[in-house]
Order: structure tokens, then C-alpha cells, then sequence
């Protein structure tokens, strides 16, 4: 997966609104702050793999564009979908966004509140289909 010709015009217009000081670069603080404002959701580890990577100095937009299509192609959508299955009690395609808040504060690798809070409105309304599901981890990755 990769970000759509659509998705890379948002990236570059978050990118832009975050570029303050307008030189074409965003520091570290914001890299994070972009990619959950384009729909994905890394994790503070992830962040923290990505300014070790960059010395913690500012990216330009191919930088950072790159580094978000690493973030898409984390997790491929068959296990995603595997995963999904696990928390669809009444197999019928939805799940709870209770239950995947659950998850996602209690297994796996640990996120903050507001990380989990993130991924489950990224998800969408009280209950998640398979789709929105994917297509949420998909991003998260």
C-alpha cells in the first residue's frame, strides 16, 4: 500500500500548514502531529524511531513524504483483517469501538489514551466495519 496521488496532495497541504516559518522543512515536534493530521497513526515509538533516523533536524517534504509511506506499508490488510476477526464476537463484520479502544490499550504495544482514542476515531462512529478497520491499520502501520 502507498499513499494515493489524493492522500499525498493532503500530506503536502498539512505539510505546508505545519511549515511555520515557511523554508520548505517541518522539525521533529511536528512530524507526528502531520501524519496523524493525513489519517495515519504512528506510535510515540515510531516518531522516535523517525527523528533518531533524521538526527532529530527538520525534513523537507520528499523526506517526510517517504517516511510516511514507510508508515503505509507496515502491516500488510490480510493481517489486519486476521486481527480484526479476533474481536468480531458476532461475526458480522462490525466491531465495537469499545472493544478495539480495549485492544488497543491492553495488548500488543502499549499506546497512550490519546493514541487510542486517535486510531479509533480515524476508525469511525460506534461501531468499526472491516473496511474502516483496514483501511485505519492500514494507515496506522
Amino acid at each position: 500500500m502507498s499513499l494515493s496521488p489524493e492522500e499525498q496532495k493532503e500530506a503536502k497541504q498539512a505539510f505546508n500548514f505545519a511549515d511555520k516559518d515557511k523554508d520548505g522543512k517541518i522539525g521533529p515536534t511536528e512530524i507526528g502531529y502531520v501524519m496523524r493530521a493525513i489519517g495515519l497513526m504512528p506510535t510515540e515509538k515510531d516518531i522516535k524511531a523517525i527523528n533518531d533516523k533524521t538526527g532529530g533536524k527538520p525534513v523537507d517534504f520528499d523526506t517526510f513524504l517517504k517516511m510516511s509511506q514507510e508508515q503505509v506499508k507496515k502491516l500488510p490488510s490480510q493481517e489486519v483483517e486476521t486481527a480484526f476477526k479476533k474481536f468480531d464476537k458476532d461475526r458480522n463484520g462490525i466491531i465495537s469501538t469499545h472493544d478495539i479502544k480495549h485492544a488497543i490499550l491492553t495488548l500488543g504495544e502499549k499506546f497512550s489514551d490519546a493514541e487510542a482514542e486517535a486510531f479509533v476515531k480515524a476508525a469511525g462512529g460506534d461501531k468499526i466495519t472491516i473496511k474502516d478497520f483496514i483501511k485505519s491499520m492500514s494507515q496506522y502501520k
